[in-house]
């Protein structure tokens, strides 16, 4: 199977979960939501503004995600919270006409935000025969084939210098990194690969067979549009996720449990890396 490999750094990075409000807490790696929205940025696909705009939406994206950090920190930060009640403050600061805090009123609150420095990604991207057609349509490519559509993903995030890439928060910078970014060759094998100094996301329904341990986490990976009823009449568009277990597991509890014969799993030879992808094939 031929997938795309990015290798990703970012200095600071939050990864916030969808419940964190008053403490902004971070995933420890990025969710599959997250690096699903990083490609379509990135494809430049168009994003629905109403209920009834969809957008544009590449299905059959699978992704494999690992990573590292240095540290973990908390920062104390003041936020700008809308409100119809409190007065007026930084009035100028949304001065655009198409900018959604325009004429609102805000408070500032102060909030702790969790910090990830000096973060290290390696993430796979697998696509099935929709999600290639998809992007070679877009491009003009009359060649179906996988091999196109990830070297035009591939070049986009080598090349791209008209939009900042971010991965997280807007001020989360990410910095692509040349030589272990490149479309590769991954088969499955029972002969068992070390996860070196990597952590990853397993899903929970592929761990039966090894001896691994850690946290899980429900993670969002694609969403639809839905609108809601708040009452009084009033309306309200969210997102309504695909969730998806998994666990979070670092390199020193990753084993193979004392089967006979070891399970399949795919690998990177270059790296001698096993992977997991974290959608259902």
């Amino acid at each position: 199977m031929k997938v795309l490999r990015l290798h990703l750094y970012q200095p600071t990075a939050n990864y916030r979960p969808h419940f964190a409000t008053a403490t902004r807490n971070t995933y420890p790696l990025p969710p599959p939501s997250s690096v699903l929205g990083l490609i379509h940025k990135i494809l430049k696909m168009k994003e629905g503004s109403t209920y009834r705009e969809k957008g544009e939406t590449i299905e059959g994206i699978n992704l494999c995600i690992l990573g590292k950090y240095q540290s973990m920190n908390w920062d104390y930060q003041w936020f700008l919270i809308p409100t119809k009640k409190a007065r007026e403050i930084n009035v100028n600061l949304f001065t655009s006409s198409l900018s959604l805090y325009k004429g609102k009123t805000f408070i500032q609150m102060p909030l702790k935000v969790q910090i990830l420095s000096d973060v290290e990604l390696l993430i796979y991207i697998s696509l099935n025969e929709k999600a290639v057609e998809i992007i070679n349509n877009k491009f003009g490519i009359s060649n179906n084939e996988i091999e196109y559509a990830l070297e035009k993903l591939k070049e986009l995030f080598l090349t791209e210098h008209e939009n900042i890439l971010y991965l997280g928060r807007a001020e989360d910078l990410l910095i692509v990194q040349k030589k272990l970014t490149k479309i590769i060759e991954v088969n499955k094998t029972t002969s068992p690969p070390n996860i070196k100094d990597y952590s990853m996301w397993v899903p929970v329904d592929k761990i039966r067979d090894f001896d691994i341990f850690g946290p899980i986490y429900n993670l969002p990976g694609y969403y639809e549009k839905k609108k809601v009823k708040l009452g009084k009449g009033q309306e309200m568009v969210i997102r309504d996720f695909n969730w998806h277990p998994c666990m979070y597991v670092e390199p020193q509890e990753l084993g193979y449990s004392r089967l006979l014969k070891l399970p399949e799993v795919y690998v990177d030879k270059e790296l001698n890396m096993p992977l997991w992808f974290i959608f259902e094939e």
